[in-house]
């Protein structure tokens, strides 16, 4: 296996995983009792996220 391959996999598993989480704080900060801090906590997470991916794929694909 490749270092790209593998960097996608792991950059896959983090967005999906991130989405996940994302689903949760919003469920939890519109029905449970997390309020709006939990819905910003996981749009928070969700970008860190994306951008650290993002980020990932460049460094790997520069070498």
């Amino acid at each position: 296996m490749s270092m790209e391959f593998i960097a996608k996999i792991f950059s896959q598993i983090l967005q999906l995983l991130a989405i996940v989480f994302f689903f949760y704080a919003a469920y939890q900060g519109v029905m449970g009792e997390g309020g709006s801090t939990s819905v910003f906590t996981g749009v928070g997470v969700l970008i860190l996220v994306l951008i650290g991916s993002y980020f990932i794929d460049k460094l790997v694909n520069a070498y």
